[in-house]
């Protein structure tokens, strides 16, 4: 599978006309290691439209084979209707998966990043973010989803009106490490370091000390809904 390093607006558009014609792109919002995210709107609803690297793509053909794209679709379709998940992952879209381009739709979520949240915001917000994310990592688990890659950057937290926060992930393309092991001494190793559990814990860990570290701050998080 090849697909472009960058595509135009206009390119990512002329893809996306033939399946997802309501779908509007509006420009480039920001890159990762993995794809480039452009704003999009689909009738009244802010989306991303999230168009995958060629790196991206050849890894995730080695590690597990298939399109990229619909392998982010799906695990993010099993967790957002999940029981009670909903809210706090965005809304998958849909996918298209071509020779030009690996292409995953998605509600465009709007809120604070989760590291300055916590650095900027009192310990019982604090504590009530993080005690919604270990809730999430526990029942996901016990669902058997694995390895839900809670990175930092793949947590945007958002406030309601009513001024409550809550953490919304959006990013579910990492491979679980219960899906693909590597090899044996690897398996070991990671064992004696991490435990048998997943690197979610260890960034649930992480979050706690930072919330300890950083003191109370006056600022303030934009309301968004």
């Amino acid at each position: 599978m090849s697909a472009a390093a960058t595509l135009t607006v206009e390119e990512i558009q002329a893809t996306l006309d033939g399946v997802f014609a309501d779908v509007v792109v509006t420009g480039a919002v920001g890159r990762g290691r993995r794809c480039v995210a452009f704003a999009a709107r689909n009738g009244n609803r802010d989306i991303v439209v999230k168009l995958y690297h060629p790196r991206a793509i050849a890894r995730h053909t080695r590690q597990i084979g298939g399109s990229l794209a619909k392998f982010e679709y799906e695990r993010n379709l099993v967790f957002h209707h999940y029981p009670g998940f909903a809210t706090f992952s965005a809304a998958p879209i849909g996918f298209l998966s071509s020779p030009r381009a690996e292409l995953f739709l998605q509600e465009r979520v709007f809120g604070e990043p989760l590291m300055p949240f916590l650095r900027a915001h009192s310990a019982e917000c604090r504590s009530r973010v993080i005690a919604d994310l270990q809730s999430i990592l526990e029942r996901a688990e016990q669902a058997g989803m694995f390895d839900l890659d809670l990175h930092p950057t793949n947590i945007i937290v958002k406030r309601s009106r009513g001024g409550a926060a809550r953490p919304v992930l959006f990013d579910f393309n990492k491979v679980p490490y219960s899906v693909r092991r590597s090899n044996g001494m690897f398996d070991w190793c990671r064992s004696i370091v991490f435990g048998s559990r997943s690197n979610d814990h260890r960034h649930l860990r992480r979050f706690n000390r930072v919330g300890r570290t950083f003191p109370r701050s006056s600022a303030s998080i934009p309301v968004v809904e």
